[in-house]
């Protein structure tokens, strides 16, 4: 299914992005936590798993529970390309990765 809608981005010209939101803040930054909590587990089966390239791989944490920060940079370093975040904390809503 992923890649059908890849393969529609590409004959269209169309840039498609995956975005993996975190908006209650309940993912943590632990690979070894179970799924659906482990963000890095999630961004690794969306790459691996699923074959979704790094560049179409969006994070949206929130840090209701103070992980939005550990969660950005995990999923970053598992390879998400796209982190979304706000300037001095002025955002979408309080709790966005700064």
């Amino acid at each position: 299914m992923w890649r059908s809608y890849l393969s529609l981005g590409e004959r269209y010209g169309v840039e498609i992005t995956i975005k993996l939101p975190d908006t209650t803040g309940v993912g943590v930054p632990y690979p070894f936590a179970p799924l659906p909590y482990s963000v890095p587990k999630l961004v690794w089966v969306l790459r691996k798993v699923l074959g979704i390239p790094s560049e179409s791989l969006e994070f949206h944490g929130h840090g209701d529970y103070y992980m939005a920060v550990p969660n950005a940079v995990a999923a970053w370093l598992y390879g998400a390309s796209i982190n979304n975040g706000t300037l001095l904390g002025i955002g979408e809503r309080a709790g966005n990765v700064p």
